[in-house]
């Protein structure tokens, strides 16, 4: 009986909202740290370029907003609770975005893995990958998987597109963290990394076909004019 109410208890939307904040919370120290969470062995795939301006966009207006809330609200207990307001919520916004830093894509000897917010979104065994390309667009910064296609941008957009040999469930993104998640299959995925190469030379050799066709693809687009940012 007591195991099952704890079953119970833990399926409650606060228990799952709290076990939220604990690991934000925790994930703000290993931001705070620099420490990346992968795998030993295995290789990152960072994506963080145009992550970083909203939460330090925020981060001086909540400044310039507690500055006026100390000049005009007359109330010392209110200016407290409000201060004590803002800074909590900005650092719960850089816990959320420092995420992306801390639990990076990453390659290991037999799979690649794709994460948002500390959550695997796919795990794709290397081989499934049938083509990899740059590929810059900017088609959506949110990401969602829209018509079978998995979308992981920044705000820089996209640049590289992965085609699968077969159809891959992935955990749809475009949910709000303590939502239960929601399998959905896609044949391309849509992705930022900051050196997209870096994916390039992992995936290289385990299927020199596959790969061969990317790299082709991609100097046929690029070789002649390189993409700023690419």
């Amino acid at each position: 009986m007591t195991s099952s109410a704890l079953r119970l208890l833990s399926k409650h939307p606060a228990v799952r909202v709290g076990k939220v904040e604990v690991r934000l919370w925790r994930d703000l120290w290993y931001l705070i740290r620099g420490r990346n969470v992968i795998p030993d062995r295995a290789t990152p795939l960072p994506a963080t370029s145009g992550i970083w301006f909203l939460p330090a966009a925020v981060t001086v207006a909540t400044a310039i907003e507690i500055t006026a809330v100390e000049l005009l609200v007359p109330w010392p207990e209110l200016r407290i609770i409000l201060a004590i307001v803002s800074v909590y919520s900005l650092i719960i916004l850089w816990a959320m975005l420092g995420r992306q830093k801390t639990y990076p894509h990453y390659v290991d000897a037999g799979s690649l893995v794709l994460r948002r917010g500390g959550r695997v979104l796919v795990d794709l065994p290397r081989t499934g990958v049938k083509v990899c390309v740059r590929e810059r667009r900017y088609d959506t910064t949110r990401p969602t998987v829209d018509d079978s296609v998995l979308v992981l941008g920044t705000g820089e957009g996209t640049n590289l597109r992965l085609t699968l040999d077969t159809p891959a469930p992935v955990v749809d993104p475009d949910r709000w963290p303590w939502q239960r998640p929601a399998p959905v299959e896609v044949t391309q995925i849509l992705l930022w990394l900051d050196d997209p190469s870096d994916a390039l030379t992992a995936l290289h050799g385990v299927d020199d076909h596959h790969v061969a066709v990317g790299l082709a693809g991609d100097v046929r687009r690029h070789g002649s004019k390189q993409t700023p940012g690419q």
